[in-house]
C-alpha cells in the first residue's frame, strides 16, 4: 500500500512545529491504521502540522507552503504516490493542492483522499469571526463542549456539529441557468416591460405567466444550460455516516474517538484498499452504512451522554423559547436529513450580482402546496468572502416521535416558482431581467436531495437604459436647432441664466 499522509484541519494546529506535537494532532488514529491493517500493507504513516490561526495566512498560502514540503522534504513520498487522510478544512487544502499544484504529467502523486468529515462545501462556524475568536472557542469548547454553545452551528441538526452532512459530501449537484440568447439580440423594450411587469406581480403576491410547457417565464428569456447530478452525469463518491460521531471530542470525535472505532475504522481500510474496478461496490457498502446508523437511531440505541447535558441546559434556560428550539431534547432529530443550497449569481460578462433577492414562490411550481417550503428552511446566509453567493439550509425530513420514524416533509411542497430579482442601488439605469423558474414536484426533488448540497449557477442579463447611449441626425451642417453645440458646463450656465431673472437694469447698474 502507498503511505498514508495525515492532514488536519482548522485551529487543530499542535503548539509546537515538532514530530511528536504534531502526532498528537490525530490522537489514536496513527496507531489504530496500524493495528487494523495488515502490517505488510502499512508502508508509512506521515503526519503533518500546518498555520491555520495566523489571518495573513490563507489557504493559497498553505497549500505552496504543503507543496514546498512535500515536493522538497519528502519528494520520495511524492514521486512513489500517497494516500491522505484529512479532517476538517483539511479536506480544502488537498483540493487545492491537487487543482494548483499537481503535475499534468504526474497525476497519480495522491492515489486516495479520504474524508473525515470534510469542510468541502463550507461551514457555518466560518461566519461566526475570524481566527481571534476561534482560538477563543477552541479553548471554550474544546473536548466536544461545542454541544452546550448558545450558537446555532455548534448543535445544529443534521451535521457533527460544526460541518453539515450536506457540506461534507461530495455527491453534490450542480445547476446552470443562464440567458436563451446573447443580449444583443434581445428586444429591449419587450424586456423591459416584461421586468416590470413580473416584478410587479410578484410585489403582488401574483405568480409569473408562464407559457405552458416551459419552465420558464416571459418569452423564454432563460433556459437550463447544465445538469450535473452524481450516478447520472458522474460517478457516485463513497459517503458514509457513521453512528454517534462528533467533528472533534475525544470519546466519538470521527479521527480519534475511542467509542466508535469499531464503525470508523474499517470504513476507513476499505477506502484505503479501494480499486477503480470495485469503487461502485464501495458506494453502496457506504450507503448500506448510512442505513445501518438510521435503524440504531431509530431503535434509540444509546447515545452518547451530550444528551444529558443538553437537557440540563434546557432545564436552565428554560425560559428562552428559541433557545430551547435550537437545543431539541430528540436525539434522533440530530440525524434529520437536510439538504444545503447555494445560489450564485453573476451577469453576462461574468461580474458578480450583490444585491439580489432569492424566493422560493410556495404557491408556484403548479399544485397547491400542503406545506410550505418556507417551513423547511433551518438557515440562510450570505457569503461574505463571495457576496454573490447565497446558502440555504433546509430540513427535508423531520424525525416523528408518536411515529418512530422520518416524515418526508418535501414530499408535501409540491414544487416551487424560483424567483430571482435584482434591482442596481447605484443607478437605476439597468434593468436586471428577472429569473421565474418553475419547479415542480418531481424537479424539486432532483434538485434537493438528503444530505447533498445543491449549487445553482445563475446568469442574469444585464441591459442598460436608452438614454445611456444616444444617437441623433445631423443635418443641413448644423444641429436641429441651428444652434451653437454647447459643451457641459456652457450647458450649465445657459440653464442658470434662465432662470435668473434680475429686478431691473438699474438696480444693477446702482449696485
Amino acid at each position: 500500500m502507498e503511505p498514508i499522509l495525515l492532514v488536519h484541519g482548522y485551529s487543530a494546529e499542535s503548539a509546537e512545529d515538532n514530530a511528536a506535537e504534531a502526532a498528537r494532532i490525530f490522537g489514536t488514529l496513527p496507531n489504530d491504521l496500524r493495528a487494523n491493517l495488515p502490517g505488510e500493507q502499512i508502508l508509512d504513516i506521515n503526519v503533518s502540522r500546518y498555520i491555520s490561526l495566523d489571518d495573513g495566512v490563507d489557504v493559497e498560502d498553505i497549500t505552496l507552503a504543503f507543496d514546498r514540503a512535500l515536493k522538497n522534504d519528502f519528494s520520495e513520498l511524492y514521486n512513489k504516490g500517497f494516500n491522505a487522510i484529512v479532517h476538517s478544512t483539511g479536506a480544502l487544502v488537498l483540493r487545492n493542492w491537487v487543482r494548483r499544484c499537481c503535475e499534468p504529467k504526474k497525476p497519480s502523486a495522491c492515489r486516495r483522499i479520504i474524508y473525515l468529515a470534510g469542510a468541502n462545501l463550507g461551514s457555518g462556524w466560518a461566519h461566526l469571526g475570524e481566527s481571534e475568536l476561534a482560538k477563543w472557542l477552541r479553548f471554550i469548547f474544546e473536548g466536544g463542549r461545542n454541544f452546550i454553545a448558545p450558537i446555532r452551528y455548534a448543535k445544529e441538526d443534521g451535521s457533527d456539529g460544526v460541518v453539515r452532512v450536506a457540506a461534507s459530501n461530495l455527491n453534490h449537484i450542480h445547476v446552470r441557468i443562464g440567458p436563451t440568447q446573447s443580449p444583443v439580440g434581445v428586444d429591449w423594450n419587450k424586456a423591459v416591460e416584461f421586468s416590470r411587469r413580473t416584478v410587479a406581480a410578484s410585489a403582488d403576491g401574483n405568480l409569473a405567466d408562464f407559457t405552458p410547457g416551459s419552465r420558464f417565464a416571459g418569452g423564454d428569456y432563460y433556459r437550463l444550460l447544465e445538469e450535473n447530478c452524481p450516478g447520472e452525469h458522474r460517478p457516485g463518491v463513497p459517503f458514509a455516516i457513521p453512528y454517534n460521531c462528533a467533528h472533534t471530542a475525544p470519546d466519538v470525535g470521527i479521527v480519534s474517538g475511542n467509542q466508535n472505532r469499531e464503525l470508523v475504522m474499517p470504513l476507513i481500510c476499505n477506502a484505503l484498499n479501494c480499486t477503480i474496478p470495485n469503487y461502485s461496490e464501495l458506494v453502496a457498502e457506504f450507503e448500506a452504512e448510512t442505513n445501518k446508523t438510521y435503524e440504531m437511531a431509530a431503535n434509540e440505541v444509546e447515545h452518547h451522554e451530550r444528551l444529558s447535558t443538553q437537557r440540563l441546559l434546557l432545564r436552565i434556560a428554560n425560559t428562552a423559547a428559541q433557545f430551547l428550539e435550537a437545543f431539541s431534547i430528540q436525539p434522533q432529530a440530530q440525524y434529520d436529513r437536510h439538504a444545503q443550497v447555494s445560489i450564485r449569481v453573476r451577469d453576462q460578462h461574468g461580474s458578480p450580482i450583490e444585491n439580489y433577492s432569492v424566493h422560493f414562490n410556495p404557491f408556484g411550481g403548479g399544485a397547491r402546496p400542503n406545506v410550505l417550503i418556507n417551513d423547511l428552511f433551518e438557515d440562510t446566509h450570505q457569503n461574505r468572502a463571495s457576496p454573490d453567493t447565497i446558502t440555504f439550509y433546509l430540513r427535508l425530513e423531520k424525525w416523528e416521535p408518536q411515529q418512530k420514524t422520518w416524515i418526508n416533509r418535501l414530499n408535501e411542497v409540491n414544487g416551487v416558482d424560483l424567483e430571482i430579482d435584482c434591482i442596481d442601488p447605484k443607478t437605476q439605469r439597468i434593468t436586471f431581467v428577472p429569473l421565474r423558474m418553475r419547479l415542480d414536484a418531481t424537479i424539486l426533488a432532483r434538485y434537493l436531495q438528503p444530505h447533498r448540497a445543491t449549487l445553482i449557477d445563475v446568469e442574469l442579463l444585464r441591459l442598460p437604459a436608452r438614454e445611456t447611449f444616444s444617437i441623433f441626425p445631423f443635418r443641413n451642417g448644423s444641429n436641429p436647432e441651428g444652434q451653437t453645440p454647447a459643451t457641459g458646463l456652457a450647458r450649465l450656465w445657459q440653464r442658470v441664466r434662465s432662470r435668473w431673472k434680475p429686478a431691473s437694469s438699474a438696480a444693477l447698474a446702482h449696485c
